[in-house]
């Protein structure tokens, strides 16, 4: 959650789901059933070291038939009912706290119906389960409309994972150590597990019992991107659900084996746009046709360009210009130097993009590439996984147009540094200029500077000054088969 300031309906909402997670203790407390409190329950009996039976609080278990039993379920429930009561004062406390009365749990506390001596009531220990705090916080992210709906999958995968490495834990007790026996059972985690027929249909237990080879594991930024998941939850529990002070994953990570991308060759970019793909119009999908002709002459990110909507693409002063933003539903910059206004290339306008986009605007468009679906990932997924796949049994571009991706040095990402190296060294463009063009922090000497600001004559000047000597004339008048049959 972002430190600034909820709107009333944001706030008015989170109430509702503390209310509503509320109700369901206060329901447990009025019908005895606490069967969803049974693993909660047992875990806390065996730091007692009392073992309670499967189904023990089922409100279909057979009867106790022994003493013994009877005493071993009394003992269970009482201690169930105090769980449940400790979770509905927690509950009560978060709705009076987001309505701005801080001084209910006073009063709580004042008037002695809370009971200190429960030894379940919010100590440290037994703190909220992960999984009890789990829906609220999804319904929070969702009411402030930071998630939607595919962002939600994608943090629900994160959570399921994440419990069945280390546990349903009370979020009281998850510590630095925690979170990095994750990240080590990350780093031993296959990529594409469901897709690959060794690893499908194993539990995480499994996964991490295989030798697994080092390719095959996940990469580092995914691996980073799982681990922000982790931080963003528990920043929430810290500033939100106020149950925790410390967040235990803050600043865990995992170092990226970086790549020196390598700029693409004369002869590979031949090979890129003289594909029969381009050559015979056998691109099946808009991003596909567009995505690297946009990156080849304008620098821009792989995820920059598949975000992009037609009302990205406007004039200006009579120049019409690519406006880079994150204003769209689910996108994102990587940096602040990352948001700008890019000059349309001659090219792209002779291969037809200016009227592409008029085509979409006038079917009533929003996205430059309505075909574009990337699920539950960014938008540059699917264009990088389309681009730069290895697998043999479906090869990515790249590889079809018989390009070695020399270990990864050569990949979708390889249109931006051809960008730079061709205006740098061959268009004597100054490194300031290109780093504006391009979106790049301005540094020198390895220092991040950000006082040179571009002027839009000098991105017209640099970008016109991209020439590759490529034949882009059996390229006009594709762009038409991609436009959504309206009738």
């Amino acid at each position: 959650m972002s430190d600034s300031p909820r709107t009333p309906a944001q706030a008015a909402t989170l109430v509702k789901a503390y209310e509503a997670t509320a109700a369901d203790y206060r329901t447990m407390l009025a019908t005895g059933d606490f069967g969803p409190l049974e693993n909660e329950t047992r875990e806390l009996l065996q730091t007692q070291g009392t073992e309670l039976p499967p189904a023990a609080l089922h409100p279909l278990a057979p009867p106790p038939t022994t003493p013994e039993a009877a005493t071993l379920l009394h003992q269970a429930r009482s201690t169930a009912r105090e769980l449940a009561e400790a979770h509905l004062e927690f509950f009560n406390v978060l709705a009076h706290r987001r309505q701005g009365d801080y001084g209910y749990e006073r009063r709580l506390f004042d008037s002695g119906s809370h009971n200190p001596q429960s030894g379940v009531a919010l100590s440290l220990e037994q703190t909220p389960l992960l999984s009890v705090l789990w829906p609220t916080y999804v319904k929070d992210k969702k009411a402030s409309g930071e998630w939607k709906p595919d962002t939600a999958a994608g943090h629900e995968s994160f959570f399921v994972e994440f419990l069945e490495v280390v546990g349903d834990l009370p979020v009281g007790e998850v510590t630095r150590e925690t979170i990095k026996k994750y990240r080590e059972a990350l780093q031993q985690l296959p990529k594409s597990a469901k897709k690959k027929r060794d690893y499908r249909n194993k539990s995480i237990a499994e996964l991490l019992s295989m030798d697994i080879p080092e390719k095959d594991r996940l990469s580092p930024r995914t691996i980073n991107e799982r681990l922000i998941r982790a931080i963003t939850f528990f920043k929430w529990c810290v500033k939100e659900a106020e149950v925790i002070t410390n967040n235990p994953a803050e600043g865990i990570s995992v170092k990226s084996r970086s790549k020196s991308r390598e700029p693409f060759t004369l002869n590979e970019l031949q090979l890129l746009f003289n594909s029969d793909e381009y050559a015979k119009g056998k691109h099946r999908k808009s991003w596909q046709f567009w995505s690297p002709l946009l990156a080849l002459y304008t620098g821009a990110r792989q995820n920059e360009i598949a975000q992009l909507r037609v009302l990205d693409i406007r004039d200006q002063d009579g120049v019409t210009l690519i406006n880079i933003t994150d204003e769209a539903e689910g996108a994102s910059i990587k940096s602040d130097a990352g948001f700008r206004q890019t000059p349309v290339h001659a090219e792209l306008i002779n291969i037809g993009f200016l009227e592409y986009v008029e085509a979409l605007r006038k079917a009533g468009e929003e996205q430059l590439f309505p075909d574009l679906n990337s699920g539950n990932h960014r938008p540059g997924h699917t264009v990088s996984a389309w681009f730069n796949r290895d697998e043999k049994r479906a090869p990515g571009y790249l590889v079809r147009c018989g390009i070695d991706k020399r270990d990864g040095k050569k990949v979708f990402h390889s249109f931006r540094n051809t960008v730079i190296n061709r205006l740098m060294n061959d268009a004597n463009v100054p490194l300031e200029r290109v780093q504006f063009l391009v979106g790049h922090e301005h540094s020198s000497m390895g220092a991040t500077q950000s006082y040179y600001k571009g002027t839009l004559a000098n991105s017209i000047d640099a970008i016109q000054r991209l020439d590759y000597g490529l034949d882009h004339s059996p390229l006009q008048g594709q762009w038409r088969k991609y436009i959504p049959d309206t009738e």
